[in-house]
Parts: structure tokens; sequence; C-alpha cells
């Protein structure tokens, strides 16, 4: 092996990453050709996706069968490598629906992004300030995902808190400020803080975090109806491919 540092290689065509990989695993390069292979993705796809791509890695597409979810049939569709694992859900599915299938229900899709500020001579003032400003703050917010606002979600409220940091005898206060998101279907993980794009005038006391859900929960169960036997594997296999 050479070395793992490659400068540049972001701005590189996939061929030239392939021969500096190949260089550095002292490999001939057809014997990664293999990775540009793909009757789904174009390899030009795959490059535009994500950050120094060098080909394209096919799976298995199953369907899992027996799912009842919320007294309707669902068909779930799943990319997976390995044998027994479809069998094995349909299988679990086909128990639960016995007993009347699976029951899910989600709380809204509501996001935190977190703006951290520091070094404050006055962190109460800090805070009216800020709150003073959430018709001004959202508005900007929502500036950054016109297209998510439109579908009925975007920046929707605002919070500040006061945190110490440090020991109690010397702690400094922070200003935590929670913008709440609703994204919608989006997943986003850094929308909430913009993209995590901070304005010019931001202070090096200012802490651009990235989002979070802790008030967002997902819930699923089923019942197993009295008296269904346990499968064995042997069964497993008969009755998941009935």
């Amino acid at each position: 092996m050479g070395t793992s540092r490659l400068p540049g290689f972001y701005k590189m065509r996939i061929a030239e990453r392939l021969r500096r990989v190949a260089e550095q695993l002292e490999l001939d390069t057809d014997e990664l050709d293999g990775l540009g292979e793909s009757g789904t993705l174009p390899l030009a796809n795959a490059d535009a996706m994500i950050e120094n791509a060098v080909g394209v890695l096919g799976l298995p597409v199953g369907v899992g069968l027996n799912f009842l979810v919320n007294g309707e049939d669902v068909l779930i569709p799943m990319a997976v490598e390995e044998p027994s694992v479809i069998a094995a859900v349909s299988l679990a599915a086909k128990i639960a629906r016995d007993g009347g299938g699976f029951q899910a229900d989600a709380d809204p899709p509501r996001m935190i992004g977190q703006v951290q500020i520091s070094n404050l001579s006055d962190p109460p003032a800090a805070r009216a300030a800020l709150l003073r400003e959430k018709h001004q703050i959202l508005e900007a917010a929502n500036a950054l995902q016109p297209a998510m606002q439109a579908r009925g979600g975007g920046a929707q409220d605002l919070e500040v808190r006061l945190l110490p940091i440090g020991a109690n005898g010397s702690a400094e206060v922070h200003a935590v400020m929670h913008l709440l998101v609703d994204t919608q279907d989006a997943m986003f993980p850094t929308s909430p803080t913009g993209g995590s794009r901070a304005p010019p005038a931001a202070s090096r006391s200012t802490r651009w975090r990235t989002s979070a859900s802790p008030a967002r929960k997902s819930r699923t169960g089923s019942r197993r109806r009295a008296g269904s036997p346990t499968p064995t594997p042997t069964a497993r296999a008969r009755t998941t491919r009935a």
C-alpha cells in the first residue's frame, strides 16, 4: 500500500482516480475496471452524486411479501446481498399478519437546527435580542428552502436557552438557539441550519451545528396470534417460498 493522502482527488475524472488508486494499491488498472459496470446507474451520475466516486456497486433487489401495515397490503423492495434475509422478513410478516399485521405511526417531521453562541457579555440580553428578531430569522431560514416551504413545511418556530459551560464556579453562559423546521418528506440532514452556511458576519464565537430530531419518533408494533406455532428453519423456507 502506498499512501491514502491524494490531494486534489475530488477534482479528477473517474479514470484518473482509478489510475491513482491502482498505483497506491499496486494493482493493474484493468483489475478495477469492473467498478464501472452497472445496468442501472451510469457512472457519470454516480460521480455527480457523491465525492471521490470510482465506480458503482450493484446489489440484488428482491421483494418482501406478506406485509400488512395499518390495514393495507404493502410490497417491500429490498436491496440485499445475503441469502435468507428476505425469506426471514417475509416469514416474520406472515406471522404478524395472522395477528392483524403491523401498526405504525410517526411524530410530525420536525427537526432542530442548533446555533450556539459564546463569549456573551450579557447572555439574558442576547437571548431577548434573538427572540425579538424571531420573525426575521424564520423568514431568512425559509428563504434558503423555498420549495420546502411551498410544500407546507419550513422553519416554524425558534427557541433560545441559556446553557452554563464549564465548572460551577467559573461557568461561561452560552446562548443556544434551536430553529424548529418541518422538513415534510425531505431528509436534508443539514437543512435546518441552512446547509450549515454561516452568514459572513458570523463571529468565531458562533458554532453552527447540524440537525437533530430528539422529539421525532416513529413506532411500529404487531401482535402474534395466540397459539401460532414457531416455524422451524425447514418450515421457514417452505412457507416463504409458497
